[in-house]
């Protein structure tokens, strides 16, 4: 009777278990939104002089006739100290606009480029410095008007690793053509409803607790089965 006992208790101890860890998968959590603190676009000519368009249309891919292509490379940067001390599991950034062709994302570890208040004086060397890691390689554009969702590993990793860096808050990136063709715009920071952002899931406290209890009891389970043997 005693076995038949601790049996039943070990199955409910089992059942509760896998009843937490279901409740525990489904919490969605909260998200942190940060849209952009500064952006702007570059027009590159081969060889030639630059031009900034600030706090516009984000355009990084190329814009003028095929005879006469410009390399346009659009920057944002991100605010991040709201995200220190906090566990990152996925991250996308997101914009809303159209196209054709892909894009790339790449790091930009030069944070204070990327100030709308400064003129940039650069020229293609200087750019190919910039443009660090890349972040999102060949995302396709829909010539539809749409969201668009980049999100990688490597994403993830360097933003991480830009929240975990102490004094640094920012986090910045560069847009640009990923095919030869490709032609995109997108909605900038101007615009509250459609501005580019960069979006973080933050695990709820709840799923953090019920993991914790599922664990538990998984662990009891195992521990018990081997007395009932």
């Amino acid at each position: 009777m005693k076995i038949l006992e601790k049996f039943k208790k070990v199955i409910l101890l089992l059942f509760f278990s896998i009843i937490f860890s279901a409740t525990a998968l489904n919490q969605t959590g909260s998200a942190i939104t940060l849209t952009p603190t500064d952006n702007f676009t570059t027009l590159i000519p081969d060889g030639g002089s630059y031009t900034n368009y600030l706090d516009v249309s984000l355009l990084p891919l190329e814009q003028q006739a095929p005879e006469s292509r410009d390399i346009a490379v659009s920057f944002m940067k991100f605010d991040i100290s709201s995200l220190k001390g906090l566990t990152l599991n996925s991250s996308t950034i997101n914009l809303y606009g159209l196209g054709s062709g892909t894009l790339n994302l790449f790091y930009v570890a030069d944070n204070s480029f990327v100030n709308q208040s400064i003129t940039h004086n650069i020229n293609q060397a200087e750019l190919d410095a910039l443009l660090g890691q890349k972040l999102v390689d060949g995302y396709p554009v829909s010539s539809t008007l749409s969201w668009h969702s980049l999100s990688s590993s490597d994403l993830l990793t360097q933003l991480i690793t830009s929240v975990n860096t102490p004094g640094n808050n920012y986090f910045s990136v560069a847009l640009k053509q990923g095919t030869a063709g490709s032609a995109a715009s997108f909605y900038s920071n101007e615009s509250t409803s459609y501005s580019p952002n960069l979006d973080v899931p933050i695990p709820e406290p709840s799923s953090i607790i019920l993991s914790l209890i599922s664990l538990g009891g998984i662990l009891g389970f195992n521990k018990n089965r081997g007395k009932l043997l």
